[in-house]
This record gives C-alpha cells, sequence and structure tokens, in this order.
C-alpha cells in the first residue's frame, strides 16, 4: 500500500511468519505459499524506494518477536516495524529502525511520532 500523506509517500506492506502461515495453511490449502519475510522485505523496500519513489517504509508484521529483531538486523531500508502474534509490548530500537509492539487485544495502544527529513 502507498500512502501520500503531509508531502511524503509512505509504503507499507505486511509480513508473516512460516510458523502462523502453518496454522492458517489448513483454511487456505492451495492458495498460500509461504516467501521467507527477509527475502520479501528486501524486495518490497527495494519496490517501494525504487519503482514507487516512497520515502518513509513501515512492515506490518504477524510475527514472533525475535522474528522482527531478525528483520530489522537483515533489511536495510525499513523505517519502522509495528508488530504483533505474540501479545507484547515493545518499543526499541534496532540499527536504527524503531521496532514496536502494542500488547493484546485493544488493552493496550502505541502513540507513535515520527520525523523524517526529505
Amino acid at each position: 500500500m502507498i500512502l501520500e500523506k503531509f508531502g511524503f509517500k509512505f509504503g507499507i506492506f505486511g509480513l508473516a511468519e512460516k510458523e502462523w502461515v502453518d496454522t492458517v495453511h489448513s483454511y487456505y490449502h492451495d492458495k498460500l505459499e509461504y516467501v521467507d519475510f527477509v527475502e520479501y522485505g528486501e524486495l518490497m523496500v527495494n519496490t517501494l524506494r525504487e519503482d514507487h519513489g516512497c520515502d518513509f517504509i513501515i512492515a506490518l508484521t504477524h510475527m514472533m518477536g525475535y522474528n522482527d529483531t531478525k528483520l530489522a538486523n537483515s533489511v536495510e531500508g525499513i523505517d519502522l516495524i509495528l508488530g504483533g502474534h505474540d501479545h507484547t509490548i515493545r518499543s526499541e530500537q534496532i540499527k536504527n529502525i524503531p521496532v514496536i509492539k502494542s500488547g493484546t487485544n485493544f488493552k493496550q495502544f502505541s502513540v507513535i511520532s515520527a520525523r523524517k527529513s526529505k
């Protein structure tokens, strides 16, 4: 998804880990094909930046925290990781990438302010 706001282009894409995809595979037996999230993250960052000129790249993840960490350590060019799945509250910087998880079932929320110069 590409969203234009405040004079910036935001590229937003989603990722899920194989372990989670395996749990829903029975519902979509022949419609799901898993691609490694690091490999796909690199593809999406390149596509959104180079082909679409996005200024800010956001990864929405449904993965355990250790996989969000792996994503942040492995993929250059992501500006923000917003994660879910493991029902934890987390706010940290990994290689200059904010990694945010906001708890579970709308009991907790995160407010995020971001600045990036053009």
